[in-house]
C-alpha cells in the first residue's frame, strides 16, 4: 500500500505501529536472551523493518530509526552505539528493500526466484551493511576490542539474517492474507453469501499444525529432549513442515517454519534440545540453532514456492483449456445460431465467469445509431448498464479511442487522464479497471467487448487480454454472419415476391391464352356458320336451276338479285375480316370527299331492298332535305350504314321497323338508326363495339362481332363518335356523329 494515497493521520498511525513493533520485539528478544545493548544472535526487528518497507515503502524509515533509537536509549547505550545501530539498521533495511524491488521481487513468495531473492539479497547481503557499520563504529570508539571484531560482526550479521528469514516471510504472508481475506469478504458480500472454508481443509490444517507443535515440543523443549538429544531427532519435524508447505503452500511453509524455529530457540534458551546438549559451548549451540532455522525456513519456502509454481502452471493450463473450450463453444454457437442477442448474452456470462470480473458487457451500434449495451453479465450489488445508449459525445469519444482498432487496457481508472464524459461514466458505474476490445468489421467500429472490475483496481494479465481479443474476433464473425443472413433473408423475400408476381402474371397469361384458344374455336365456328349460310342459299338456288330441263337455264331477276346479295354478304364478311387485320394496330386510311348524306343513304337502302323484303322489314327515312354536305370516305361510311342496317335486320324477328334520322349538332351530323326489335341488355351493349365472337348458344346472335367493331373503327377515324342505346324488348338505337365538310 503506497503511503502517498493515505492521509496524514493514517500515516502517523502506521509509523507509530511499526516503531512500537520494532521496539517491543527487540526488547522481548534481548530480555529473553538475557542480553543488553550488545549484538544478538537472533534479531526479529530486522525482519520487521524489511517487511514494513516492502509493504508501505520508504516513508516508514522514520519508524525504524525511531524504534531503534528508543530501544538503545532505554538500555542506556552510548551515543556511538546509538548512532551506529540506528543508522546501520535503517540503511541496511532500506538497501534490502531497494534490492528486492529492483530485482522484481514479489511479496507473495509464490515463486522460487522470489524465495532466492529474499535469501540472497535480503538475508545474506543487506545485513552486511548493518554488521559492518555497527561493528566498525564501536571498534573505532573503543567499545569492542580488536580480538572480538569479527565475532561481533558475525553475531550482528547472523542475527539480522535469521530475523529476516524467520520474521519477514511471516509478516509478508500475513499482510497478503489479510488483503486477500478483505477482498474475498467483499466479493462474497457482493455475491450475497459468506465464503465458507471446506471442513476437510480446516481439519487437515488443525491436525498438521497440532502434530508439528507436539513433535517440535518433544524434540526441542520437553524434559525428555535431554535424553533424546543423543539421537539425531532434530529433523523429526521436517516431514510435518513438508506436509504444511505442500498442502498449504506459502502460508503453511512460513508458519510451520516459525513454529519449529520458535520452539527450537525456546528450548535452547532453556538449555534443552539437541543444539545445546551436543556442543561444549553456547556459541556453537547458537550457530547450530541458527543454521537449523535457516535450513528449515529456506526448505519450507522453496517447497511451497515449487508447489505454488506447479499449481500455477496447472491453473494456467486449465485456464488455457477453459479458454479453448470457451472459444470452441462460442464458435459452435455462432455456427448453430443466428440469434445475436443470445450469442452476446451467453458470451458475456461465460467470459465473466472465466475472468472472475465484476462486469462483462457488449456494446453494439447498428443502422447508423449510437452504441447501445445489448448484452451484460454483472455481479449483484453493482449497477446494470444493459440497455444504456451512449450519447453523441460519448459515441464520438469512443470512435476516437477505438476507431483504429486499438485495445485499451486500464488497470486503475483513478490514476489515468480521461475526458469528463468517460470519467463520469466510470464513476457512475463504479468502474475501477477496464479491458475494452473493439469489434472491427471491414475497418469500421461496430461495437466493444468490455470487462470491468468494480471492487478494486486490477492488473490485467496478457493472457486475459488475448482471450478477449480472440473472443472479440468470434463476436465479429457472429455480427458478420447475422448481417449476411439478413441480406440473404431480404433477397429470399424479394425473390419470393418476384416469383409470386411472375406466377400471377403467368396464370393471367395462361388464362388469356385459354381464352384466346376458346375464342379461336368459336371464331372458326362462327366464320364457317356465316359463310355456310350464304353459300348454302346460293347453292340451293343453283341446284334448283340445275333441275330445269334443257341446256339453257333462264334466271329470273329475283333469283339473280338473291344470288348477288348472297355473294355480297360473303364479300362483306371477308372484307370486314381483311380490313380488321389491316387496321389492327395501325391508323385506318381514309379517302374523304364531300358527299350528300341523303344520296348515300338512299343508295344503301336501295341495294339492301331484297334483304328488307326477305325480313318483311319496313324502312322509314326521316332525313331532312337541307342537311349540309359531309367530308367523309364514301365507301367506308356506306359500310357503316350497311352493317348497322344488317344488324337490325339480322338480329330481330321479321316485321321489324327501322327508322333513320339525322340532325346537325356542334359542326357535325348526328345520325340515328332505330328499330323496335328485341333490344339488348347492358352487357351486350358494353361489348358491342369490341372485337369479339358471339356465342353459339343464341341462334339469333350467332356470328362474328366484326361489323360493329369495324363501324367504331371507321367513325373514330373520321373524328366522330358511335354508341348504342337499347332496352330489352323495346328496341335499339345506334347513333354516330360525322364532322361537316367545313
Amino acid at each position: 500500500m503506497a503511503l502517498r494515497s493515505v492521509g496524514f493521520k493514517q500515516y502517523l498511525a502506521i509509523v507509530t505501529t511499526v516503531a512500537i513493533a520494532y521496539l517491543f520485539s527487540a526488547y522481548f528478544t534481548l530480555k529473553l536472551l538475557g542480553l543488553g545493548a550488545e549484538a544478538s544472535p537472533v534479531w526479529p526487528p530486522a525482519g520487521i523493518a524489511l517487511a514494513a518497507l516492502l509493504i508501505w515503502g520508504k516513508r516508514v524509515l522514520p519508524a525504524i530509526f525511531l524504534g531503534d533509537l528508543l530501544l538503545l536509549q532505554s538500555l542506556g547505550a552510548s551515543a556511538a552505539a546509538i548512532f551506529a545501530s540506528t543508522i546501520g539498521s535503517t540503511v541496511s533495511a532500506s538497501i534490502g528493500a531497494i534490492l528486492l524491488r529492483k530485482s522484481g521481487f514479489s511479496p507473495t513468495l509464490a515463486r522460487i526466484r522470489d524465495v532466492m531473492k529474499l535469501v540472497v539479497l535480503a538475508a545474506l547481503l543487506s545485513p552486511v551493511v548493518n554488521a559492518s557499520f555497527d561493528t566498525l563504529i564501536q571498534f573505532l570508539v573503543g567499545e569492542i576490542p580488536s580480538s572480538n571484531f569479527w565475532q561481533n560482526w558475525w553475531i550482528f550479521w547472523l542475527g539480522d539474517s535469521t530475523g529476516i528469514l524467520v520474521v519477514t516471510p511471516v509478516l509478508l504472508v500475513w499482510w497478503q492474507q489479510l488483503a486477500n481475506s478483505q477482498h474475498s469478504l467483499r466479493r462474497s458480500l457482493n455475491l450475497g453469501q459468506l465464503s465458507r472454508c471446506h471442513s476437510e481443509e480446516i481439519f487437515e490444517s488443525f491436525v498438521c499444525f497440532t502434530l508439528l507443535i507436539a513433535v517440535s515440543w518433544l524434540v526441542f523443549v520437553s524434559q525428555t529432549s535431554v535424553a533424546l538429544s543423543q539421537y539425531p531427532l532434530e529433523y523429526l519435524p521436517f516431514p510435518l513442515v513438508v506436509w504444511a508447505a505442500l498442502r498449504f503452500k506459502t502460508p503453511g511453509a512460513v508458519f510451520s517454519s516459525l513454529i519449529v524455529s520458535g520452539l527450537a530457540i525456546w528450548g535452547a534458551l532453556l538449555g534443552r534440545g539437541p543444539f545445546i546438549v551436543k556442543v561444549t559451548s553456547m556459541n556453537q549451540g547458537i550457530l547450530l540453532l541458527q543454521t537449523f532455522t535457516i535450513v528449515v525456513t529456506i526448505t519450507a519456502l522453496v517447497l511451497a514456492a515449487t508447489m505454488t509454481e506447479r499449481q500455477r502452471v496447472e491453473a494456467k493450463l486449465r485456464a488455457t483449456l477453459e479458454r479453448d473450450r470457451l472459444l470452441a463453444e462460442v464458435s459452435q454457437r455462432i455456427r448453430q445460431s443466428l440469434d445475436l442477442e443470445e450469442i452476446f448474452q451467453t458470451t458475456a456470462a461465460e467470459i465473466r465467469q472465466l475472468l472472475q470480473a465484476d462486469r462483462v458487457c457488449i456494446g453494439y451500434a447498428c443502422d447508423d445509431e449510437n452504441g447501445k449495451i445489448v448484452a451484460e453479465s454483472v455481479a449483484p450489488f453493482y449497477p446494470s448498464i444493459r440497455g444504456v445508449t451512449a450519447d453523441d459525445r460519448l459515441s464520438q469519444e469512443a470512435q476516437a479511442m477505438y476507431g483504429n482498432g486499438q485495445v485499451r487496457v486500464i488497470n486503475d481508472t483513478r490514476i489515468i487522464a480521461t475526458t469528463p464524459a468517460v470519467g463520469k461514466f466510470y464513476q457512475k458505474y463504479q468502474i475501477k479497471a477496464v479491458i475494452a476490445v473493439p469489434l472491427m468489421l471491414e475497418n469500421e467500429l461496430y461495437g466493444l467487448l468490455v470487462a470491468h472490475q468494480c471492487d478494486r483496481p486490477r492488473y490485467w494479465q496478457p493472457d486475459e487480454v488475448d482471450l478477449l481479443k480472440q473472443l472479440a474476433t468470434q463476436v465479429v464473425i457472429a455480427i458478420q454472419q447475422a448481417q449476411l443472413y439478413r441480406q440473404v433473408r431480404d433477397l429470399n423475400s424479394n425473390l419470393e415476391r418476384q416469383v409470386a408476381e411472375r406466377t400471377q402474371q403467368l396464370h393471367r397469361q395462361i388464362k388469356e391464352v385459354q381464352k384466346l384458344s376458346q375464342l379461336k374455336d368459336i371464331f372458326l365456328q362462327a366464320v364457317s356458320h356465316d359463310l355456310r349460310t350464304s353459300i348454302m342459299g346460293m347453292v340451293l338456288i343453283l341446284k334448283n336451276m340445275q333441275k330445269q330441263a334443257g341446256d339453257k337455264v333462264t334466271i329470273s331477276r329475283g333469283i339473280l338479285e338473291k344470288t348477288i346479295l348472297s355473294c355480297d354478304r360473303q364479300l362483306t364478311l371477308i372484307n370486314a375480316l381483311s380490313e380488321d387485320l389491316e387496321c389492327d394496330g395501325r391508323q385506318m386510311i381514309l379517302y374523304p370527299q364531300q358527299l350528300s348524306l341523303l344520296d348515300l343513304v338512299e343508295e344503301t337502302v336501295t341495294q339492301m331492298q331484297p334483304l328488307f323484303e326477305q325480313n318483311s322489314a319496313t324502312w322509314q327515312n326521316s332525313l331532312p332535305q337541307n342537311l349540309p354536305p359531309l367530308l367523309a370516305d364514301y365507301d367506308k361510311l356506306k359500310c357503316v350504314f350497311t352493317n348497322l342496317i344488317t344488324n337490325a335486320l339480322k338480329h330481330n324477328p321479321p316485321g321489324v321497323n327501322i327508322t333513320f334520322q339525322a340532325t346537325e349538332e356542334n359542326q357535325s351530323i348526328r345520325c340515328t338508326i332505330s328499330d323496335n326489335g328485341v333490344g339488348m341488355n347492358k352487357s351486350q351493349q358494353q361489348s358491342l363495339f369490341k372485337l369479339y365472337v358471339r356465342g353459339l348458344h343464341n341462334r339469333h346472335l350467332t356470328g362474328i362481332g366484326l361489323g360493329s367493331y369495324l363501324c367504331r373503327q371507321i367513325i373514330t377515324a373520321h373524328g366522330g363518335k358511335i354508341g348504342v342505346d337499347s332496352t330489352p324488348n323495346r328496341g335499339t338505337t345506334f347513333w354516330f356523329t360525322i364532322p361537316l365538310a367545313n
